[in-house]
């Protein structure tokens, strides 16, 4: 590498890359959204969703654990996989539980929130999302120069934007 360039950190803490995820509806899935449940349930509407935030944790190690903390005996759907050196919001999909939302809201998990509780009728398959939002901190003891940092986000900016042009 070049002498010029400062050494820097990436993911040196969990908080240092967030994921959020894009669902198939175009709603952002939060890492800071916690608590706005929606217990209505009608009749045909078999499926609990909740919104998973996780750190530290793989999508599938994640899904596991709910599974052996619910006693939840259905299965867990979610549309993709998220990093384990992160901390992570993503849509799952509860199908036939015997827990309500509210035994589930008591029940604590390291590293594992459950929030945003709603009804539907579909599963989530992978696959069944936009896309994902990152947030990434680099971190240096070194002082970075600000303009020429603009001026090479604006380039990858713009290769990105050729790239779709090109595909």
């Amino acid at each position: 590498m070049p002498e010029n360039r400062p050494l820097a950190y990436l993911r040196l803490f969990f908080e240092d890359f967030i994921v959020e995820e894009i669902t198939v509806d175009n709603k952002i899935i939060r890492v800071n959204e916690i608590g706005n449940n929606n217990y209505k349930k009608e009749e045909k509407e078999k499926t609990l969703y909740a919104h998973l935030i996780k750190m530290g944790l793989t999508t599938n190690a994640a899904a596991e654990k709910v599974v052996q903390e619910l006693g939840f005996a259905g299965t867990i759907g979610y549309a993709g996989l998220k990093d384990d050196k992160a901390i992570t919001a993503q849509l799952i999909a509860m199908r036939k539980d015997r827990l309500s939302i509210e035994e589930i809201e008591k029940i604590k998990m390291q590293n594992i929130i459950l929030t945003n509780f709603y009804f539907g009728k579909n599963n989530i398959r992978p696959g069944y999302l936009q896309g994902n939002l990152f947030t990434i901190i680099v971190r240096t003891k070194d002082r970075v120069n600000e303009e020429e940092l603009a001026i090479k986000l604006e380039n990858i900016k713009i290769g990105r934007a050729s790239c779709r042009e090109r595909v």
